[in-house]
């Protein structure tokens, strides 16, 4: 819907010139007896927080949520698609007879511009707000508030700071007061009318982020200059804060994800240019960002503070799966990702760190979105990013960005636009639902024709001139890395191969048949010029960084090359693969019936490895293998939907979608004597327990109902089940 549609005759507001302050109070008084119902419809840009008679609405945090919000100049003259997001309130609870004050805290955010390495990018506008407040009395009659220009406004305790880098307060001004409607603010501003947002306004049931948790911190340094504290664990949020005196004093706060080597000083290579400014007293009550959040194990507080909590700040999504196992390491990778993930869903986007970038960027977020299905209940979280990785497609050429929404990012043609057709296709497998594949089959085509329009020899060589053109990413630096028009030549013939199942599962494969003729001339290219078909090689690339599990995983390869991959991780016995790498080597050995090598390469410590992260004591993954520039991203995070899949053995049958269908097959470890777990399905929870003893194998199995299930477990005869709970012992 557009504006008017959506909001009447409510306008955009906004201060009548230009405020210094990072943040502004808006205030708008009406007067009502005691009504039946009040529904408040809103979008604060960048960022809002809403009050009624000096109550807090909600606690949801850095709304709204993050989207493609207007048209703004591209690079490449690429024309996008854009939409944002309202969000509505039940506040009839809130409301008293008499004189009433509605009070939003406007502030800084994506729509006002962000910093990223001191460079402001992508401005859209100043903060500006539009609302309507519906009100109805027991008889049905309705009363209609909405922003027209009435409202009062003046700079509020937020007085400057960034997305990236933090916020600053000022307290010395602010009285809380001014929440309340007996408050006189007769001398306040007169808000302005600000042009209007040529959007498509949504509703969306997406979360929003909310404090999940508090927790303490521990004070391991004091000094009469600045303490030190520990969250526990790498987290994005903040601390909170009480001023200790009566004079108003300076605060500082700064954050890392590291301690340096003495144990008891920040590693100022990962604070990331964070830090939290307060100037305060002891009536200044809680304080913590509005705005923006920080990510940290470890912060330093300088000035007359007193630490309350820890907030952890993420996106409210539930984790409805879980994994353990006998293995440490394994246990580790499962809590790891989990943790790492959560702290970087925010504003309604999987980023792929949540303090250097914060960028929804398509190439991790397609990884690991397998991954987080199986973990998250997250149905709604990713419906609303399929539609910004939509947004994001150039209308006239097919180019999808490598962030979605977009902010200028590097990234390749295969990994990270495939995303447009990876993502739904997940979706789609997981909860069954077909319409995302419909509303996005017209992009997935043009974006087919684009890497098709970008190929030379059938291979894909290019995106667009003078940006990063990445195959794979994040390897070891030891050796050569895959050559990229072989992985992003890959990501093509995935991608052409999932768009003819789509195709079939939607009633439009006539649509499509031309793709089996691509497929083919590509595969075909791959050979000729990357493998290796003397003798008993028959590997692609020499199997340097995994390039065989590329290959097999797109059908290509014989009999031989799969043997040559298994044989080169017995060997090698850890990864040396980069984030698209990892997953599929993991995968590959799993469904070639090598589960121990799996196995191996999951638990190794040495050279590198997740062994080697959790004796190291990371708390979430890091960038890196090697030296870490960031110590929380989600990417090598995506081998965890192997857990359920393979580890425990809860597979789809081939043609299933939604988990209708499935079969029930743990791999065999022989190193692993115990493990159990379950995912959530549109049907409900399906678990799976084993138990190794002297005596056999004991197993455990729940099916929920609507799900035919498929027994075959290793040395048992191969059995069909409905719903229920089966025990057995093998």
């Amino acid at each position: 819907m557009n504006q008017l549609e959506m909001f009447g005759r409510a306008k955009w507001i906004g201060a009548d010139e230009k405020s210094a302050s990072a943040s502004l109070l808006v205030r708008r008084c009406f007067t009502t007896n005691k009504k039946s119902r009040a529904k408040l419809k809103l979008i604060g840009l960048g960022t809002f927080e809403v009050y009624i008679n000096g109550k807090r609405v909600s606690e949801d945090c850095f709304l709204p949520l993050n989207s493609e919000y207007e048209n703004i100049d591209c690079p490449n003259g690429e024309k996008l698609a854009y939409r944002i997001y309202a969000t509505e309130y039940d506040v009839s609870s809130y409301l008293k007879n008499g004189e009433n004050v509605l009070a939003v805290l406007l502030g800084f955010g994506w729509y006002t511009g962000i910093e990223r390495w001191e460079k402001p990018q992508k401005v859209y506008g100043n903060k500006k707000l539009i609302y309507s407040l519906e009100l109805a009395d027991e008889k049905g009659a309705v009363e209609i508030l909405v922003s027209d220009g009435c409202e009062k406004y003046r700079e509020a305790f937020v007085a400057g700071g960034n997305l990236h880098m933090g916020e600053k307060h000022d307290y010395r001004e602010w009285n809380e007061d001014c929440l309340l409607p007996e408050f006189d603010a007769s001398d306040w501003k007169n808000m302005a009318f600000e042009k209007p947002v040529e959007s498509e306004y949504l509703y969306t049931d997406c979360p929003a982020d909310t404090v999940f948790e508090h927790r303490s911190a521990r004070l391991i340094y004091k000094s009469d200059a600045y303490s030190i504290y520990d969250a526990g664990r790498n987290i994005s949020g903040y601390p909170i804060l009480r001023a200790a005196g009566k004079d108003y004093s300076e605060i500082r706060v700064t954050f890392s994800e590291r301690l340096d080597d003495s144990g008891i000083a920040l590693d100022h290579s990962h604070i990331h240019g964070q830090a939290f400014d307060a100037l305060a007293n002891c009536e200044s009550g809680d304080i913590y960002p509005r705005f923006t959040w920080y990510a940290f194990r470890f912060f330093k507080v300088e000035g007359n503070a007193e630490v309350q909590s820890v907030a952890v700040v993420h996106t409210n999504v539930k984790v409805d799966s879980d994994f353990k196992s006998d293995n440490e390491t394994l246990n580790w990778i499962y809590k790891t990702f989990i943790d790492t993930q959560l702290a970087n869903m925010h504003r309604g986007i999987p980023s792929d760190c949540p303090h250097i970038e914060r960028l929804g960027y398509t190439g991790d977020g397609q990884l690991v979105c397998r991954s987080a299905l199986h973990t998250f209940a997250a149905e709604a979280f990713y419906r609303k990013w399929i539609g910004d990785i939509s947004d994001c497609q150039d209308r006239k050429t097919g180019h999808v960005q490598y962030t979605a929404p977009y902010v200028y990012a590097g990234g390749g043609p295969g990994g990270w636009g495939s995303a447009i057709i990876t993502v739904p296709y997940e979706f789609w497998k997981y909860y069954g639902d077909k319409t995302v594949l419909s509303d996005m089959f017209s992009g997935m085509l043009q974006y087919l024709d684009f890497l098709e329009a970008h190929c030379d020899s059938n291979l894909v060589i290019s995106d667009i001139e003078g940006v990063w053109c990445l195959g794979d990413w994040c390897t070891p630096p030891d050796q050569s890395n895959i050559p990229a028009p072989f992985v992003n030549t890959y990501f093509y013939i995935r991608s052409m191969q999932r768009v003819l199942e789509i195709a079939d599962a939607i009633g439009r494969s006539d649509e499509v048949s031309y793709l089996e003729e691509r497929i083919e001339k590509c595969k075909a290219s791959i050979d000729k010029f990357y493998f290796n078909a003397l003798g008993r090689d028959k590997t692609y690339v020499g199997n340097v960084r995994g390039a065989s599990a590329f290959a097999l995983s797109a059908g290509l390869g014989t009999e031989l090359t799969a043997e040559k991959l298994i044989s080169y991780y017995e060997r090698l016995g850890h990864y040396d693969t980069g984030i698209f790498g990892t997953e599929l080597v993991t995968r590959c050995l799993f469904e070639l019936g090598r589960a121990d090598v799996a196995y191996r390469l999951l638990t190794a410590d040495e050279p590198h490895g997740f062994g080697k992260w959790r004796k190291n004591g990371e708390t979430t993954f890091p960038e890196y293998w090697g030296v870490a520039r960031s110590h929380n991203h989600p990417m090598f995070g995506a081998v965890v939907a192997c857990f359920f899949e393979y580890i425990l053995g809860i597979r789809q049958e081939r043609d299933s979608a939604g988990y209708d269908s499935i079969v029930i097959s743990p791999a065999s470890i022989q190193a692993l004597s115990h493990a159990e777990g379950f995912i959530t399905t549109p049907h409900g929870r399906i678990s799976v327990s084993y138990t190794k003893s002297e005596a056999g194998t004991e197993y455990k199995v729940e099916i929920p109902a609507g799900v035919v299930a498929r027994i075959a477990v290793e040395g048992m005869e191969e059995k069909s089940v409905g719903a229920g709970i089966y025990t057995f012992k093998v």
